[in-house]
């Protein structure tokens, strides 16, 4: 479920890694037996510890699209790559 977090714009919980290049963070948003990894741009993401060499848990600001009970359909941030298994 999507959250208000810190400035009050929607976001996810994530484990966050260093991208490949400066300006971009690997994310990792696990949905029950399902995980789904992308790589954003850094502004699109909230932690409060460093990103260095290990994943710390953060936030990955969304879009709610469409909120249903306890279940929300959410966009992530433009120019997002993903790979889910």
């Amino acid at each position: 479920m999507a959250r208000k977090k810190g400035d009050g714009v929607p976001a996810v919980k994530v484990f966050v890694s260093s991208g490949l290049f400066r300006d971009e963070r690997s994310v990792r948003l696990v949905l029950g037996d399902r995980t789904l990894s992308a790589l954003v741009d850094k502004t699109d993401v909230v932690v409060y510890e460093p990103v260095a060499d290990h994943e710390v848990e953060g936030f990955l600001k969304v879009t709610v699209i469409e909120v249903k009970g306890t279940t929300a359909v959410v966009d992530l941030p433009t120019q997002t790559f993903t790979e889910g298994s």
